[in-house]
Parts: C-alpha cells; structure tokens; sequence
C-alpha cells in the first residue's frame, strides 16, 4: 500500500501557566502558551487512513494520532490532545501518512480555548505541511529579521527546520543581503526538528536579510515573524520554505492590497519579498491588476537584485488607494516570493496590530485544480475569504466546492479575466445567487476545492469575525484575534 505524506516542522503544546518574559533572542517564540493544530484533507478518490507521528525536539519520544475513514474531499483536526500519551510543554515535529493523496496545514497560534494556549493569547498563524517528495537539502527564505522595525513593531524571524531524510543532519543557515552570516546547528534525528535563529548567527540587531538553510539530508523549513520580545505573544505570522521545486521565473500573487479597505479602522496594505534564488544578478518586475479605479495594469521593476538577495515591492506609483489586486512578478533569473500584510495607515497602537504571511505560487505549480484543507464560514469567531486568480490566458469560469461532513455547498460559475481574481467572503450571506442548491450555512467549518477551465493559484486568508461583532479588525480592541493566511494546494484535475 502506497503512503503519501506530508512533514510540519512545526509542533508545540504548552501547559496553562503564567507567561514568562521569553525574546527571540532565545531558542523558540516569545511568551508561552503555544499550540498546534493540523488539518489534514483527503484529495484521493476513497477514504482513507491518516496517521500522524509526532517527533519530540529534545528526545527519542514519539507519539501518534490516527484517523479513519476519512472520506475524498474531506478534512480533519489533529488537536494535541490527539496524541496519546504526549504531555505539556512538548515542542517538535510531525509526519503525516495515508493510504490515500493528502494535503496539509498547520495553525499555530497561543489563543486561549480550554486548556490550550493562555489568557490573552491573541496571536495565530497558518503554513503548509510540505509534501515529502517536495523536502530538499536547500530551503530558501525570502526575508529574514532580526529586530528589525522601528516603535512598537520590532519584529524578529524564528526557523523551525525538520530533517525529513533517513539519516542525522546538520543544518547551516546562511542570511544574506545585510553582510553575510552563518551557523550550523547541533545534529537532528530523521523526523525531529531543530530552531534557528539569525541571532546565533551573528547577524546584527536591526538586520533585514535573506536566509538559505543547507543539510546533507532532505529539510523541511517553517520560518516565523514576530515581535522581537513579548509577554504575551499578540502577532506572528508563519510560512514554508522553498525548494528548488518551487523556482520559476514567474509567480503570482492572488492577495495584493493597497490601503483596502478605505476603512481608516480596517485599511490593509501589503508586502512582497521576491528572492533571486539564480546565480547572477537579475531584474524583477511586478504587475498588479484588479477591477474598477484598480484594473491596472500598475508595473514596477528592481533592477540588479543579487544572488540570495530579495526585491521589497510595495504599492506601484498611480495605484490608487482601496485597491485589492493580483500580481504576477517575473525575474530575468529564477525566483520566488512571499506575501505581508498588516495595518500600515494609520499605525496602529502597540498590542493592536494584526499581520499575516503567505508564500507566492510559481508558474510550473499552476493547475486548474486546488484544494484548501480549512475554510472557515463565520465559525468559532473567525471568517475565510478565498482568493483566486486566473493565471491562465483566456477568461476563466471558476466555481468552488465546500465541504462540511457528508455536506457539500456549490458556488455559480464565476469570470475572471486573466491576472485578475475571484474572492469568495462571507460566502453565506452573499444570498442564494452564489449558490448552485444549498447555500453554505453560517458556522460552517469546511475544506475547499477549486475547479476551474484555466490554470489558477489560491490563497485562504482567515480574519476575526462574528455576527455580534463584525467590526472586530484588530486595532482598539483586545478581543480581536490575529489574521491567518495560507496558500491553497494546486492538484491535476
């Protein structure tokens, strides 16, 4: 029976105690109260059987949890709580197994429900299980900080890199593009994980880098942003690292926001970071898209990014504000790229920012399928919006398929022009024109998927939101949650 298998560097539980002053400086994330959940979709044809093992950081321990039958199409949760006999404080690493395809993600978050996380945990993030044919002995990281920022946003980039082979490795970081530093770790088991840090390495305090991890065995790698020091951790955003597997001279971008919306409470604005990951220097250009004032094209270029270095692109000139558009970025060499996005106008006050990440897609990715294992319709608090965009070269008609349970909710067909996207929010109370039959309920959690006649890319951005309180964006209130993003999985039609 063939097994197919995702690896999470990341995996953390911690007890309910009284959060300790803990920086970047040191070996793990600041504040306490640290957990994971992993969901886990089945995109097979059958059901299936799902394993996950957890591999304990600092010892031989392991410890599992198992599911069956999980139906195609469907998803579950893997809690801590999942894994017989694992106890507080753990901190590790996980493979996942099934008997069917399977994709994956990992939230991680210090959010206070039951007996996780601790009182006044607000931040989260959301990254890819990576698959483990897609594990290599390079993982590229687009930008690296070590506090960096200025006032109350000095934010710091924790690794967390997983040896995904079959031998002991060792891992070297190399961070570029603020002098160059280096340092290799102490020596990881198959399947355990080891953190990294640019300050170990020497790198300056203020620093805005680029990072390479290198080991003689496969690495999966998961870096994390945060602020340098915290009590009580209120942000942290969470990506994948790339592998050569991912290096195109194209990627794309489905999120792009210039103050959007025009809210001044709620006005959002984005980041991308795009690595040249060849070996001479290259040009980057970038081209935004969207619809109204906004269609574009908006382009700007940087010139002469070198080898390991990164391309910062903010808004172009002429791009007005309240705009949410696509990108596609093109390097003369290969590259690849990550999204950020906070509140910038007007900054918001120390303990009320809200900031998430997520990977670009390259070109040689793009299929007219993908599948999101988590899509969150008004449940628990949160809320998803899912962003498509047509990478293809004619008009695309695109529907989406949620799945809750033994449910599934069908979205009408939607046309989008090519580099442009599709946006599917508060998908319940959009009324039954959305909708092929059954509109999706409010509180509905569901996984995803795609159909399109055009190649696509995705990406799932999960904020606060309840119908009690709608305007719960982050800034003025301390029971707003942190904003989570991932990007959707491309699979073959």
């Amino acid at each position: 029976m063939k097994k197919h298998y995702v690896v999470l560097a990341l995996f953390l539980v911690a007890a309910m105690v009284f959060p300790t002053m803990v920086g970047a400086e040191g070996d793990t994330l600041p504040g306490s109260g640290w957990w994971t959940g992993q969901q886990i979709q089945n995109v097979g044809t059958a059901n299936a059987t799902v394993v996950s093992t957890a591999y304990d950081a600092l010892s031989p321990a392991t410890y599992t949890a198992q599911y069956f039958p999980l139906a195609a199409g469907s998803s579950v949760t893997f809690l801590p709580a999942d894994f017989a006999g694992m106890g507080p404080g753990f901190q590790g690493s996980a493979v996942v197994s099934a008997d069917q395809p399977i994709k994956a993600i990992v939230s991680l978050t210090n959010r206070q429900v039951g007996s996780y996380g601790v009182p006044g945990g607000v931040a989260g993030g959301q990254y890819q299980g990576i698959d483990g044919t897609a594990a290599a002995t390079t993982v590229r990281f687009p930008i690296v900080k070590r506090a960096f920022g200025g006032g109350s946003n000095i934010k710091t980039t924790t690794f967390f890199v997983q040896n995904a082979g079959s031998a002991a490795t060792t891992v070297t970081a190399t961070y570029v593009g603020c002098g160059t530093f280096t340092n290799t770790s102490t020596s990881i088991n198959p399947g355990q994980m080891v953190v990294m840090n640019p300050a170990a390495a020497g790198v300056p305090t203020g620093s805005l880098c680029s990072g390479t991890m290198t080991a003689s065995q496969p690495i999966a790698g998961v870096a994390t942003e945060h602020y340098d020091v915290e009590t009580v951790a209120t942000l942290v955003q969470s990506t994948r690292g790339f592998t050569s597997a991912d290096y195109d001279t194209t990627i794309y971008a489905p999120i792009f926001k210039k103050r959007f919306p025009t809210n001044p409470t709620r006005s959002r604005t984005t980041g991308g970071q795009v690595q040249n990951v060849s070996a001479a220097n290259i040009n980057v250009t970038g081209t935004f898209r969207g619809t109204g004032a906004c269609l574009g094209p908006f382009v700007v270029t940087v010139n002469n990014v070198a080898p390991g270095a990164s391309a910062n692109f903010l808004y172009p000139a002429g791009m007005p504000d309240g705009c949410l558009t696509s990108a596609t970025f093109v390097g003369t060499g290969n590259i690849v790229g990550i999204v950020n996005e906070s509140y910038l106008d007007p900054a918001p006050a120390p303990g009320t920012q809200s900031a998430t990440a997520y990977n670009m897609a390259s070109d040689i990715s793009k299929t007219a399928k993908a599948v999101a294992p988590l899509f969150k319709e008004q449940f628990g608090g949160k809320t998803s919006g899912l962003q498509v965009q047509n990478v293809g070269a004619a008009n695309a008609t695109i529907y989406v398929v949620f799945r809750s349970g033994a449910n599934t909710y069908t979205t009408v067909n939607y046309t989008v022009t090519p580099g442009a996207s599709a946006n599917f929010y508060l998908m319940a109370n959009c009324g039954a024109g959305c909708w092929v039959g059954t509109a999706m309920p409010i509180g509905t959690n569901a996984s995803a998927t795609v159909f399109s006649n055009q190649p696509v890319i995705a990406a799932i951005a999960e904020q606060p939101y309840t119908v009690a309180n709608p305007g719960c964006f982050g800034q003025g209130s301390g029971a707003c949650y942190d904003r989570q993003n991932y990007e959707a999985f491309n699979v073959a039609p």
